[in-house]
Protein backbone atom coordinates (compact mmCIF):
# COMPACT_ATOMS: atom_id res chain seq x y z
CA UNK A 1 0.00 0.00 0.00
CA UNK A 2 1.53 3.29 -1.02
CA UNK A 3 1.35 6.28 1.33
CA UNK A 4 -0.44 9.45 0.40
CA UNK A 5 2.88 11.29 0.36
CA UNK A 6 4.40 8.87 -2.19
CA UNK A 7 1.49 9.46 -4.50
CA UNK A 8 0.75 13.17 -4.13
CA UNK A 9 3.87 14.43 -2.32
CA UNK A 10 4.31 15.85 1.14
CA UNK A 11 1.86 18.33 2.54
CA UNK A 12 3.78 20.68 4.79
CA UNK A 13 2.36 22.86 7.52
CA UNK A 14 2.87 26.64 7.83
CA UNK A 15 6.19 26.10 9.56
CA UNK A 16 7.68 26.77 12.97
CA UNK A 17 10.60 28.92 14.08
CA UNK A 18 13.05 26.47 15.60
CA UNK A 19 15.78 29.05 16.19
CA UNK A 20 15.41 32.79 16.12
CA UNK A 21 17.98 34.78 14.16
CA UNK A 22 20.48 37.01 15.97
CA UNK A 23 22.81 39.80 14.92
CA UNK A 24 25.48 37.32 13.85
CA UNK A 25 23.70 33.97 13.25
CA UNK A 26 20.90 32.78 10.97
CA UNK A 27 17.77 31.36 12.48
CA UNK A 28 15.99 28.13 11.41
CA UNK A 29 12.46 27.72 10.10
CA UNK A 30 11.13 24.10 9.98
CA UNK A 31 8.24 22.70 7.96
CA UNK A 32 6.69 19.31 8.93
CA UNK A 33 4.60 17.03 6.73
CA UNK A 34 1.07 16.57 8.01
CA UNK A 35 0.99 12.91 6.96
CA UNK A 36 4.49 11.60 7.68
CA UNK A 37 7.65 12.36 9.55
CA UNK A 38 9.26 14.30 6.73
CA UNK A 39 10.66 17.75 7.60
CA UNK A 40 12.34 20.52 5.68
CA UNK A 41 14.24 23.54 6.98
CA UNK A 42 15.26 26.89 5.62
CA UNK A 43 17.44 29.60 7.14
CA UNK A 44 16.09 32.82 8.55
CA UNK A 45 18.65 35.53 7.65
CA UNK A 46 20.58 37.04 10.56
CA UNK A 47 19.32 40.46 11.53
CA UNK A 48 22.67 42.27 11.52
CA UNK A 49 23.79 44.74 14.18
CA UNK A 50 21.51 47.56 15.24
CA UNK A 51 23.88 50.31 16.33
CA UNK A 52 23.07 53.15 18.69
CA UNK A 53 25.28 56.00 19.97
CA UNK A 54 25.39 56.70 23.69
CA UNK A 55 27.19 59.51 25.53
CA UNK A 56 28.53 59.03 29.05
CA UNK A 57 29.26 62.64 29.98
CA UNK A 58 32.60 63.72 31.43
CA UNK A 59 32.69 65.82 34.59
CA UNK A 60 35.17 67.32 37.04
CA UNK A 61 38.01 64.79 37.44
CA UNK A 62 35.91 62.06 35.78
CA UNK A 63 36.34 61.10 32.11
CA UNK A 64 33.44 59.96 29.95
CA UNK A 65 33.03 58.43 26.50
CA UNK A 66 31.03 58.38 23.29
CA UNK A 67 30.23 54.81 22.28
CA UNK A 68 28.46 53.29 19.27
CA UNK A 69 27.33 49.74 20.07
CA UNK A 70 24.72 47.19 19.01
CA UNK A 71 21.62 47.37 21.19
CA UNK A 72 21.07 43.61 20.80
CA UNK A 73 24.46 42.02 21.44
CA UNK A 74 26.61 44.89 22.69
CA UNK A 75 29.11 44.72 19.84
CA UNK A 76 31.14 47.97 19.98
CA UNK A 77 31.64 49.67 16.66
CA UNK A 78 33.54 52.68 18.03
CA UNK A 79 34.38 54.30 21.38
CA UNK A 80 35.92 57.73 22.00
CA UNK A 81 37.09 59.00 25.39
CA UNK A 82 35.94 62.40 26.65
CA UNK A 83 38.72 63.70 28.86
CA UNK A 84 37.77 64.85 32.36
CA UNK A 85 37.41 68.54 33.23
CA UNK A 86 40.49 69.46 35.22
CA UNK A 87 40.50 73.24 35.76
CA UNK A 88 38.33 76.31 35.29
CA UNK A 89 40.11 79.68 35.34
CA UNK A 90 39.04 83.31 35.07
CA UNK A 91 41.19 86.09 33.62
CA UNK A 92 41.60 88.01 36.91
CA UNK A 93 40.36 87.69 40.47
CA UNK A 94 40.09 91.44 41.20
CA UNK A 95 38.93 94.46 39.22
CA UNK A 96 38.40 98.15 39.89
CA UNK A 97 34.85 99.44 39.85
CA UNK A 98 33.94 100.91 36.45
CA UNK A 99 30.20 101.50 36.64
CA UNK A 100 29.62 98.75 34.05
CA UNK A 101 29.22 95.00 34.35
CA UNK A 102 32.54 93.21 34.57
CA UNK A 103 32.82 89.85 32.80
CA UNK A 104 36.23 88.20 33.15
CA UNK A 105 37.05 85.69 30.40
CA UNK A 106 36.69 82.02 31.33
CA UNK A 107 39.03 79.25 30.18
CA UNK A 108 38.51 75.54 30.83
CA UNK A 109 41.15 72.81 30.59
CA UNK A 110 40.84 69.02 30.50
CA UNK A 111 43.02 66.55 32.39
CA UNK A 112 45.68 66.67 29.65
CA UNK A 113 45.94 70.46 29.71
CA UNK A 114 43.99 70.95 26.48
CA UNK A 115 41.47 73.77 26.31
CA UNK A 116 37.82 72.72 26.16
CA UNK A 117 35.77 74.55 23.51
CA UNK A 118 33.39 77.16 24.93
CA UNK A 119 30.49 75.57 23.03
CA UNK A 120 30.45 72.92 25.75
CA UNK A 121 29.63 75.31 28.61
CA UNK A 122 27.56 78.37 29.44
CA UNK A 123 28.93 81.24 31.53
CA UNK A 124 26.71 83.48 33.66
CA UNK A 125 27.72 86.37 35.92
CA UNK A 126 26.02 87.76 39.01
CA UNK A 127 26.69 90.75 41.30
CA UNK A 128 29.34 91.76 38.76
CA UNK A 129 28.67 95.49 38.61
CA UNK A 130 28.68 96.79 42.17
CA UNK A 131 31.64 96.89 44.53
CA UNK A 132 32.02 93.64 46.43
CA UNK A 133 32.32 89.96 45.57
CA UNK A 134 30.99 88.84 42.18
CA UNK A 135 30.23 85.32 40.96
CA UNK A 136 30.99 83.48 37.73
CA UNK A 137 29.02 80.29 37.14
CA UNK A 138 30.20 77.83 34.48
CA UNK A 139 27.55 75.24 33.60
CA UNK A 140 28.64 72.40 31.32
CA UNK A 141 26.49 70.88 28.59
CA UNK A 142 26.47 68.44 25.66
CA UNK A 143 29.22 65.87 26.33
CA UNK A 144 30.06 67.38 29.74
CA UNK A 145 28.11 67.82 32.96
CA UNK A 146 28.45 69.71 36.22
CA UNK A 147 28.74 73.30 37.39
CA UNK A 148 31.76 75.25 38.63
CA UNK A 149 31.54 78.56 40.50
CA UNK A 150 34.33 81.13 40.70
CA UNK A 151 34.53 84.41 42.62
CA UNK A 152 36.19 87.72 41.89
CA UNK A 153 36.35 91.04 43.73
CA UNK A 154 35.31 94.47 42.47
CA UNK A 155 37.29 97.12 44.33
CA UNK A 156 36.50 100.76 44.93
CA UNK A 157 38.16 103.30 42.70
CA UNK A 158 41.01 105.15 44.31
CA UNK A 159 40.59 108.86 44.85
CA UNK A 160 42.82 111.50 46.36
CA UNK A 161 42.51 114.45 48.69
CA UNK A 162 42.94 117.68 46.74
CA UNK A 163 42.90 120.18 49.61
CA UNK A 164 42.74 120.44 53.38
CA UNK A 165 42.11 123.80 55.10
CA UNK A 166 41.86 124.50 58.81
CA UNK A 167 39.59 126.82 60.73
CA UNK A 168 38.91 127.28 64.41
CA UNK A 169 38.24 123.78 65.76
CA UNK A 170 37.36 122.48 62.28
CA UNK A 171 38.87 121.33 59.01
CA UNK A 172 37.50 121.26 55.48
CA UNK A 173 38.59 118.40 53.21
CA UNK A 174 38.18 118.34 49.43
CA UNK A 175 38.77 115.38 47.13
CA UNK A 176 38.50 114.30 43.54
CA UNK A 177 34.99 113.12 42.77
CA UNK A 178 34.50 109.57 41.41
CA UNK A 179 31.34 107.67 40.50
CA UNK A 180 30.92 104.29 42.13
CA UNK A 181 27.50 104.43 43.78
CA UNK A 182 28.91 103.91 47.25
CA UNK A 183 29.85 107.38 48.48
CA UNK A 184 32.98 108.03 50.53
CA UNK A 185 34.43 107.54 53.96
CA UNK A 186 36.71 110.06 55.64
CA UNK A 187 38.78 108.82 58.55
CA UNK A 188 40.68 111.16 60.85
CA UNK A 189 42.72 110.77 64.04
CA UNK A 190 45.18 112.54 66.33
CA UNK A 191 47.50 109.53 66.46
CA UNK A 192 49.63 108.41 63.53
CA UNK A 193 48.60 104.78 63.99
CA UNK A 194 44.92 105.82 63.84
CA UNK A 195 44.13 103.95 67.05
CA UNK A 196 41.70 106.74 68.01
CA UNK A 197 40.27 107.13 64.51
CA UNK A 198 36.79 108.45 63.82
CA UNK A 199 34.81 108.09 60.60
CA UNK A 200 32.66 110.42 58.57
CA UNK A 201 30.40 108.77 55.98
CA UNK A 202 29.32 110.57 52.82
CA UNK A 203 26.55 108.75 50.99
CA UNK A 204 26.49 110.71 47.71
CA UNK A 205 29.03 110.28 44.93
CA UNK A 206 28.43 113.89 43.88
CA UNK A 207 29.80 115.22 47.17
CA UNK A 208 33.44 116.28 46.98
CA UNK A 209 33.93 118.39 50.11
CA UNK A 210 33.12 118.01 53.80
CA UNK A 211 33.76 119.99 56.98
CA UNK A 212 34.55 118.27 60.25
CA UNK A 213 33.70 120.38 63.29
CA UNK A 214 34.05 120.29 67.07
CA UNK A 215 37.71 119.35 66.92
CA UNK A 216 40.12 120.03 69.75
CA UNK A 217 42.21 123.17 69.56
CA UNK A 218 45.98 122.97 69.36
CA UNK A 219 45.85 119.38 68.12
CA UNK A 220 47.30 117.94 64.91
CA UNK A 221 44.87 115.72 63.01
Amino acid sequence: IESICSISGHSYDAGTVMKSPTCTEDGIYQYSCQYCDAVETEPIPKTGHSYEKTVNKASINQSGYIKTACVECGNVKSKTTINAIEEVTIAKTSYTYSGSSIKPAVTVFDCYGDEIDSKYYKVTYSKNKAIGVATVKVKFKSRYKGTVTKKFTILRKATKITNVSGKKKSITISWKKISQKTGYQIQYATKKNFSDAKNVLIKKDSTKKVSINKLKAKKVY
